[in-house]
């Protein structure tokens, strides 16, 4: 997937990010650790996949817990490319 794709994706994640920080449900403290938002266009391919990961895992959370664990090992994954 090229990069400008990845961010379209982030930037999609993002704004269903923010409507679940508007309702309470979550904090997605870890992707604000991270620091890479869909405006960072200068960051690598790479930054933007683990912040996709990071807001997926905090929505799996809350929508279906037991597929956490997963999301962490792609994550993984995704950290030693």
């Amino acid at each position: 997937m090229r990069k400008k794709e990845i961010i379209v994706i982030h930037s999609t994640l993002f704004c269903i990010k923010r409507l679940f920080e508007l309702a309470g449900i979550s904090k997605f403290q870890a992707y604000k650790e991270l620091g890479v938002f869909p405006s960072h266009i200068h960051k690598s391919k790479l930054h933007h996949k683990k912040a996709i990961m990071l807001i997926c895992i905090e929505l799996l959370k809350f929508l279906s817990p037991q597929n956490v664990e997963d999301a962490q090992l792609i994550l993984e994954e995704i950290s030693t490319e």
